[in-house]
């Protein structure tokens, strides 16, 4: 998964296999952009606005 979802991904696997005795490990992908450079577009910080507000929602949904 990308850089800027992997969190939120990795929060939805560990609720999905909390107690299956499953190990899991969140590596984003290496063919993203440079991460370091999303606030120089328009388009990256719209893309980094729109993580934090569903992370906003799932964190709301008691995802921790």
């Amino acid at each position: 998964t990308g850089y800027f979802h992997s969190r939120r991904s990795y929060l939805i696997y560990r609720r999905a296999f909390a107690g299956s005795g499953v190990a899991l490990d969140c590596y984003p992908s290496a063919l993203e952009s440079d991460r370091g450079n999303w606030w120089r577009l328009h388009s990256g910080m719209l893309y980094v606005l729109v993580e934090y507000i569903k992370m906003l929602y799932y964190f709301l949904r008691g995802f921790q």
